[in-house]
């Protein structure tokens, strides 16, 4: 491991804060733990684990795109207060 105040300002660096001096005394163990811990997990053997990009099982949920023929409009020009055909008639807004 490198030396802890080296290791503290290139994550601090990383992480983009700055830290008092104060801050670095306090920071100094927890960082060296955190990066223990990752060093002891580099030597696990993980060539034969597959690599999880998701924690959820997923699945393709889109249906097949059918194009359908609905006659809601019908229902949707009746409620109109005015129309002409198929359309809305709606009071002119620009002179």
């Amino acid at each position: 491991m490198k030396d802890p105040k080296q290791t503290i300002h290139y994550i601090a660096n990383l992480a983009r804060i700055e830290l008092s001096p104060d801050e670095e005394i306090v920071f100094a163990p927890q960082f060296q733990k955190i990066i223990g811990y990752i060093d002891k997990l580099n030597t696990l053997d993980t060539n034969a684990v597959t690599p999880a990009y998701s924690v959820i099982a997923l699945k393709n949920v889109l249906r097949e795109d059918v194009p359908e023929r609905k006659e809601v409009y019908k229902k949707i020009v009746e409620n109109f207060p005015q129309k002409k055909g198929n359309f809305c008639k709606v009071p002119k807004v620009i002179e």
